[in-house]
């Protein structure tokens, strides 16, 4: 019972919630993409939504978002900011406290893809890549973001160029698949130059 009206609380405050419109992200490959799968040459990424991808969600898809991560959090008993084990007026309390203060969904998205390699596409031609810091690949790993570039060439493939414990990676990717949540890439051309001095 109490389950329940925690569900309804949580609903009425979201449909409640007045979020100001904002224009979707026009290029569908902005955004954080990690690592799914790989079936022969095709690698596939699913998308995963970082605060600046949110921002740029519009308010009926911000509020999906928000249902889905908060729906998530109470079927695994999962409170970021909170004790797993609060009893039900606390997980309330800690909600309505999470609404009158927005930032703290900053740190619930930004948590979800920490730990993780990924590839961040950014606006102005800039890439995020995190991956193994070091070439030793027996967990733990862990993980270092290095920033690189891209660009899109004529014929629809990107070039990317993006540092590594051991030098340069440099990529041309060909997208077979990109949707909102998803994308298929096959690497048409992968190359890495080690530089000597890191050695």
């Amino acid at each position: 019972m109490n389950y329940l009206i925690f569900l309804f609380s949580f609903l009425f405050i979201v449909l409640s919630f007045k979020s100001t419109s904002q224009e979707t992200n026009k290029d569908p490959l902005i955004g954080i993409w990690i690592r799914q799968s790989q079936s022969n040459d095709t690698v596939i990424f699913k998308r995963n939504i970082s605060s600046e991808d949110y921002q740029n969600l519009d308010s009926l898809e911000q509020n999906k978002y928000r249902t889905k991560v908060f729906t998530n959090l109470i079927n695994n008993n999962e409170f970021p900011f909170g004790n797993k084990e609060s009893s039900f007026k606390e997980k309330l309390k800690y909600l309505k406290t999470f609404w009158k203060r927005k930032d703290l969904f900053n740190p619930l998205i930004v948590s979800s893809f920490n730990g993780q390699s990924y590839y961040q596409f950014i606006k102005n031609g800039e890439i995020i890549v995190s991956q193994n810091c070091g070439w030793c690949g027996t967990p733990p790993i862990s993980y270092c973001e290095y920033k690189g570039k891209w660009s899109k060439q004529k014929n629809d493939t990107f070039d990317l160029s993006y540092p590594f414990w051991g030098g340069t990676i440099i990529e041309t990717w060909e997208i077979t698949t990109l949707s909102k949540e998803k994308m298929a890439i096959i690497r048409v051309d992968s190359k890495a130059i080690y530089d000597k001095k890191k050695h």
